[in-house]
């Protein structure tokens, strides 16, 4: 993706955690009939054998997307965090225009299907454990076993091994402070967009205390 280094995030913990926080993806995988997308609930696992990252998903068996997965080179992981309109009436600089302040993560790597019914059930245990522990009473998988049987068999789990990650908060830091302040001022009074309200304050907050000041609201008043 187009990434100026005003937008750019490169702390792989900062990321991981973006990734966890919004666990809806998009996967995108380039073939001889045209790209092809499936939208999907992801978990990433870190696998001990290998000592590093990997996403955990499955696809309806029903879904030809997972019939390229061996043919092609590479596949794109698009997670998906807060987006809104920015209005240029927010900004105290004048002869601004409209943008669209967004935050991205895409990761790059190879989907790998896994036959093992064993391995699949890992997959659906990941994905259930993940949504429903926070949950005050979790659901409990007590399918029977020729439910569980049909459920597998229905769909196709598989592993993406992760090889290249990059991060895009394009939160207005191209912008003048005052300007920064100005949008986060303008997103507070006039939309109900907290996600990006929150992420935008928080990195307004990290990057006055690096430069050691506090001029950062803490709420909406």
């Amino acid at each position: 993706m187009y990434l100026p280094s005003h937008f750019e995030e490169q702390d792989e913990s900062v990321l991981h955690g973006f990734m966890r926080a919004h666990p809806f993806a998009t996967l995108v995988t380039s073939t001889s009939e045209g790209p092809i997308a499936s939208h999907l609930p992801v978990h990433l696992d870190e696998h001990e054998e290998a000592r590093a990252f990997r996403l955990l998903s499955h696809v309806a068996r029903a879904n030809s997307h997972w019939k390229h997965f061996a043919s092609c080179e590479k596949s794109l992981m698009i997670f998906h965090g807060p987006h809104g309109y920015i209005s240029p009436a927010w900004y105290r600089s004048d002869q601004l225009v409209p943008t669209w302040n967004y935050a991205a993560v895409h990761v790059t790597g190879r989907p790998h299907v896994l036959e093992d019914p064993s391995d699949v059930r890992t997959v659906l245990n990941c994905l259930v454990d993940q949504f429903e522990s926070s949950r005050p009473k979790p659901w409990q998988n007590n399918l029977g076993s020729d439910v569980m049987k049909g459920l597998i068999n229905a769909i196709v789990a598989f592993e993406f091994q992760i090889e290249e990650i990059q991060g895009k908060f394009k939160l207005g830091q191209n912008r003048a402070p005052a300007d920064q302040l100005a949008s986060l001022e303008g997103l507070e009074h006039e939309t109900a967009n907290t996600e990006l309200i929150d992420l935008t304050r928080t990195r307004l907050k990290e990057k006055s205390s690096s430069a050691g000041s506090s001029t950062v609201p803490n709420s909406k008043p």
